[in-house]
């Protein structure tokens, strides 16, 4: 059974502790309900099994493993319900993740244990998870909202809730998995389960709503109310809750007092919007902050109308005030908005203010327009310049779209979705050029890798074909340098098992043996006359002139007909002069320290870091920290699939560096870069209010 959290003793039904042990208690009832329902389906399908057993082998096998499964129904429900109540364990403990990261075992098991069948089988497991979560689409946005003003902590996925259809199903793969079952057998168990437990969740999770008490999103008339169109902030809906209950704590009653009229409020604003246009007019840099325009509003209103003075703020439009303080506080105390870009959105304070007197959608509805475009504000897009100054392209026209902003008196959600227009049409002109940028780096970088790769392998060859070979260090030379860049161009051209390459590798393995003394073996002028035309065709590849050409021939060809005492013969080959050559004889080595690199590499254990820095994505935004003390962004624009490093871009996407994953783990272990926030200004703000509000409370 589900081990629940322990009571509260105060009698709160609003605390956080008992609400969990309201829902563990529910759920305990009723998932036993259908897992009871789960094990009688087994039954009859056990039934059916017996009656064909007698004419068909494969049916008896078959009757004998579901026999097992039920007969192991005490320890398969003691394991089921022991990984629910790990489930909150760990939601108590504020892992959230732990849903996540402690079930993907689950599936490397399912893998292991069948090998043919084993992806097979996880698709399945997920494709019933989700089929159970579009089911219950009505339902877990409301309890994803519940269960996040518990957590308050973090905005809460599906998968993060300890009753989601994602814990469910992993519970039941907790319970059979070291049952030894066929991939036939385990379909038949997880559909039987799908059938009576994961799309029965509706009718638990309406029974956990309103055993709570809480009071959910109607769903089902979202396109009825125009200020809840688009996709719910649960975050908001957590804040909303938490200054009910400040309320209540409070004591306040305002049912019969009289209040001040949303229009009146709005019209003071204007009044107190223009006073601070005419005063930046004279003063660029003045600009008042929320408090001081929280001042401004409750004596204006008075000034506005006299009869105001014994009348107080509905407790709606209190609260949008007190929300919108914080709001803005966090604004000019978030350090990762660039200050020039902070300062325009610190223009905004009063616009913003009448909007959400009039239009509570800017926090319900994620993809309210005035909501998007704050968020837009508060970042420089791809294709810009970090350097923010006024002839900035980008800041100029936000110049433009604040001014519109500040000079209206009316509410109109049109205007506001014309601009977020505007401005994404602007940005979007911005990232293509931004695109194209990256795309050629991105095309200069797969060269260069392939280059690289190549050079890697030609080295690899040469080692292996001189390794622990004595040779003259003129050979030696020649087949590390000049030979080295003619196998290089003919891999870039041609694949390894070609012939053209091959005949490149064979080559050195002819010049060996040509170069050895003439004690150990018999060479001939004809033989090196083959190495002399062979020698040419390669050297043709990297472009010498001719004279170049002859030249490097002449030396080579030279200093084997001395090596061999071939002197008189040499007119046998055409326009070769005898040179001087150093004939000293050396043992080669390949150079094994990038070897023993690879195997301390290989054998130091890995730690966060290094996860972190293996599991970075393209479009991350990184910010390093150079020795000065400077801050630069660079952005993953493409990671090599061969060596697996990392390109990194400017805004602009012009090229920074390319780093390995290595060197990014140690640059976040040393804190000289970390991952930039991603999560949207508005969405980053209102959870840490939620935090401050929770904690406050």
């Amino acid at each position: 059974m589900i081990n629940r959290p322990q009571k509260n003793d105060k009698n709160d039904k609003n605390n956080s502790t008992e609400t969990l042990f309201q829902i563990s208690h529910e759920f305990e009832i009723c998932i036993k309900l259908r897992l009871d329902a789960f094990f009688d389906s087994l039954k009859a399908i056990l039934f059916v099994f017996e009656q064909n057993a007698k004419t068909d082998y494969k049916q008896s096998l078959n009757y004998v493993v579901i026999k097992s499964i039920i007969d192991k129904q005490p320890d398969i429900g003691n394991k089921f319900f022991a990984s629910i109540n790990l489930a909150f364990k760990y939601f108590e403990q504020e892992d959230y993740d732990f849903f996540i990261n402690e079930n993907t075992y689950i599936n490397n098991h399912q893998s292991s244990n069948n090998k043919d069948h084993g992806h097979d089988e996880v698709a399945v497991i997920m494709m019933l998870i989700n089929k159970s979560k579009d089911a219950n689409e009505k339902y877990l946005p409301i309890l994803t909202g519940l269960f996040s003003e518990i957590a308050v902590d973090k905005t809460l996925t599906f998968n993060q809730i300890p009753i989601s259809p994602f814990v469910v199903m992993n519970s039941l793969v907790n319970g059979i998995k070291n049952i030894d079952l066929s991939s036939d057998i385990r379909m038949i168990v997880y559909n039987t389960f799908d059938i009576n437990v994961l799309l029965k969740l509706n009718s638990i999770y309406t029974r956990i709503i309103k055993k709570t008490g809480h009071k959910a999103i109607d769903i089902d008339h979202l396109n009825e109310d125009p200020e809840q169109n688009g996709i719910l902030d649960s975050t908001y809906e957590v804040i909303a809750q938490l200054f009910h209950r400040h309320s209540e704590l409070k004591g306040s009653n305002r049912s019969i007092q009289s209040y001040i009229r949303k229009d009146l409020l709005v019209q003071t604003l204007n009044v107190i919007q223009k006073q601070i246009i005419k005063k930046n007019q004279q003063d660029e840099s003045y600009a008042p902050s929320f408090k001081e325009i929280k001042r401004l509003l409750s004596l204006g209103v008075v000034r506005l109308n006299k009869k105001v003075a014994k009348m107080r703020l509905s407790q709606s439009d209190s609260d949008t005030i007190d929300l919108l303080t914080l709001f803005f506080k966090y604004i000019a105390n978030d350090n990762s908005i660039p200050h020039i870009l902070k300062k325009l959105l610190l223009r905004l304070q009063i616009p913003i203010l009448k909007i959400a007197l009039q239009d509570k959608g800017m926090f319900k509805n994620k993809t309210h327009p005035i909501r998007l475009l704050l968020n837009q504000v508060s970042y420089v897009p791809d294709g810009f310049s970090d350097e923010l100054n006024s002839s900035n392209k980008y800041v100029i026209k936000l110049e433009e779209i604040i001014a519109v902003i500040l000079l209206q008196s009316a509410y109109d959600s049109t205007l506001y979705e014309n601009l977020l227009n505007e401005l994404n049409q602007f940005i979007d002109k911005m990232k293509k050029r931004f695109k194209l940028i990256q795309k050629r780096i991105k095309e200069k970088a797969i060269g260069l890798e392939k280059i690289t790769q190549v050079k890697y392998r030609v080295l690899e060859i040469l080692d292996e074909k001189m390794h622990d070979k004595y040779m003259p260090i003129f050979i030696r030379d020649l087949l590390l340098n000049t030979w080295n860049n003619v196998l290089i161009l003919e891999h870039l051209r041609h694949p390894e098992e070609s012939q053209a390459c091959q005949s490149k590798v064979a080559f050195i393995d002819m010049l060996l043996n040509c170069s050895r003394s003439v004690q150990d073996n018999y060479i001939g002028i004809n033989d090196i006359k083959k190495i002399s035309i062979q020698f040419i065709e390669g050297l043709d590849l990297v472009a010498y002139n001719s004279k170049d050409l002859s030249d490097k021939n002449n030396e080579l060809v030279s200093f084997l007909v001395k090596l061999h005492g071939l002197e008189g013969q040499m007119h046998e080959i055409e326009n070769v002069t005898f040179e001087k050559q150093h004939h000293q004889v050396v043992l080669y080595f390949k150079n094994e320290k990038s070897d023993q690199l690879r195997v301390i590499q290989k054998d130091r254990k890995t730690d966060y870091f290094d996860k972190k820095a293996s599991t970075l994505k393209v479009g991350t935004w990184l910010e390093f920290t150079k020795k000065t003390g400077k801050l630069f962004r660079a952005k993953i624009s493409w990671i090599s699939p061969i060596t697996g490093r990392y390109l990194l871009v400017n805004s602009n996407g012009v090229r920074l560096a390319d780093k390995s994953v290595s060197e990014l783990a140690e640059a976040f272990r040393d804190k000289t870069c970390s991952e930039l926030e991603t999560v949207p200004l508005f969405d980053r703000i209102l959870l840490e209010i939620a935090k401050e509000m929770k904690h406050s409370i």
